[in-house]
C-alpha cells in the first residue's frame, strides 16, 4: 500500500473518530452520538487496490471493494466478524480496483444500499456492475451532495465529489 492510501486511511479514520465527538446543533443527523460500544475498522491488504471494512453497534459497512480476485479475501474477513449483512457499500469511484468485488458480494451477502459518485464511467466492469445490481433488482445511489449518515453510534460523512468529470476518476 503506498503512502498515499496509508494517509487518506487515517484521515478516514480520525474524520470518522472526529465526526463522532462534534457538537452541532439543530440537524438531528449531526447530533453528538454516544460512542459506539464496539467499533471494529481494518485496511484490507488488497495490493494495490482498496477495501475499507467499518463495524460498530452491529451495522457493518464497506468502502470500495478491491479487485475481482480480491472477493476471497473480502469475505473471509466478513465471516469472521460474523456479517450477515452490510448496512452501506461507498464506492469512492467506478475503477476495477475499487469495484471490483461488488457483484459477488452482492450475490452472497444482503446489503441495504450501494451508494457511488455521481457520474457514469465508460469502462466494461462499471457497465457489468450496473447489470448486475439492477439484476438483483437494487440501486446505486448517486450522490449529488455531502452528507451525514447515522449508523447505532457511528456518524459517516461522505464528501461528494465537486463536479461530474475529471481527467482521471482517480481524482
Amino acid at each position: 500500500m503506498n503512502l498515499k492510501r496509508i494517509l487518506c486511511c487515517v484521515l478516514l479514520l480520525l474524520t470518522l473518530l472526529a465526526v463522532g465527538c462534534e457538537n452541532n446543533t439543530g440537524d438531528p443527523s449531526s447530533a453528538v452520538l454516544p460512542a459506539p460500544t464496539e467499533m471494529k475498522l481494518e485496511i484490507l491488504s488488497t495490493g494495490d487496490s482498496d477495501c475499507i471494512l467499518i463495524s460498530a453497534d452491529g451495522y457493518t459497512i464497506l468502502c470500495d471493494l478491491a479487485d475481482r480476485d480480491d472477493y476471497e479475501l473480502i469475505e473471509a474477513k466478513l465471516r469472521e466478524w460474523d456479517v450477515k449483512k452490510l448496512d452501506c457499500i461507498y464506492l469512492t469511484h467506478y475503477d476495477k480496483d475499487h469495484i471490483g468485488s461488488v457483484s459477488a458480494i452482492l450475490r452472497d451477502f444482503k446489503v441495504d444500499e450501494i451508494v457511488g459518485p455521481n457520474y457514469q464511467s465508460k469502462t466494461s466492469e462499471y457497465a457489468e456492475l450496473m447489470t448486475y445490481i439492477k439484476s438483483r433488482k437494487m440501486e446505486l445511489r448517486r450522490l449529488t451532495a455531502s452528507e451525514r449518515k447515522n449508523y447505532g453510534a457511528l456518524s459517516v460523512e461522505v464528501n461528494a465529489p465537486s463536479k461530474q468529470y475529471y481527467a482521471d476518476e482517480n481524482d
